[in-house]
């Protein structure tokens, strides 16, 4: 049973003001997997889901991420933060081909420094050669915010006109580079490339949890409602999630 099955893909956090983050700051790290190589493989052999609307600005094949990297994912991440970290169902692979045109300036993962996970994550896996672009930060002009604090709907007529956000950084692709977003915080690939999995833009997209000690998630599926708390016993980087 694979780690998306086992934790039934479908959960809400019980209590969404605990997710509050003020820091609003990108992070960036490179040589961040083990074999970044192998990962790539791996995703170059998945089966990926065609974009259900473009037209929504939805536009890249996704795939999920295999257990093997979900697990490093974990443990590298909790050693960053220092903290148990858990994924959200929302965490995948993607491909973004060039024929599949970028419509949004940018978008937004989550609203008043409250959403169901912390950091969007992004992990550039296309091989030096055919790394280009990256991903943009923007500021909001008409009302100058850089996040989303005011509710997904304030913003939403204006995610595809261009007069209405100013680039103001850029954290630009690199082979095996991962960058730590703030979930709320406007951002958006600069453009698409590729024809193939081989030459795609590709990426893993985790959407992570950091948790904080007794944090307690309510897990919804089939088989009846779960609580999953988060434990840390105060070594950087140990990972414990206890299931109830």
């Amino acid at each position: 049973m694979s780690y998306w099955e086992k934790r039934e893909l479908n959960y809400q956090p019980a209590g969404l003001g605990q997710m509050t983050h003020t820091d609003l700051d990108i992070v960036v790290l490179d040589d961040f997997l083990d074999d970044p190589m192998a990962a790539r493989q791996q995703i170059i052999d998945l089966d990926f889901q065609a974009p259900p609307n473009p037209e929504v600005g939805v536009i890249s094949f996704n795939g999920p991420i295999p257990d093997n990297l979900i697990e490093e994912l974990g443990q590298k991440l909790s050693d960053h933060f220092g903290k148990p970290v858990d994924f959200h169902p929302r965490s995948k692979c993607a491909l973004t081909f060039a024929n599949v045109p970028k419509r949004n300036i940018c978008h937004v993962d989550g609203g008043n420094n409250m959403c169901m996970f912390n950091w969007t994550v992004v992990v550039y896996l296309n091989t030096p050669e055919q790394c280009q672009g990256g991903t943009n930060m923007y500021r909001h002009v008409p009302t100058g915010d850089i996040h989303n604090k005011r509710g997904h709907g304030f913003y939403a007529a204006d995610y595809r006109d261009p007069d209405k956000w100013e680039l103001i950084e850029t954290a630009e692709m690199r082979f095996n580079r991962v960058l730590l977003c703030p979930a709320w915080r406007f951002h958006g690939l600069d453009f698409t490339f590729g024809d193939s999995k081989e030459t795609a833009r590709m990426t893993l997209n985790p959407k992570v949890i950091v948790l904080r000690t007794g944090q307690v998630f309510i897990v919804g599926g089939p088989r009846g409602e779960k609580k999953l708390s988060a434990t840390h016993d105060g070594a950087v980087g140990k990972r414990v999630v206890e299931q109830h």
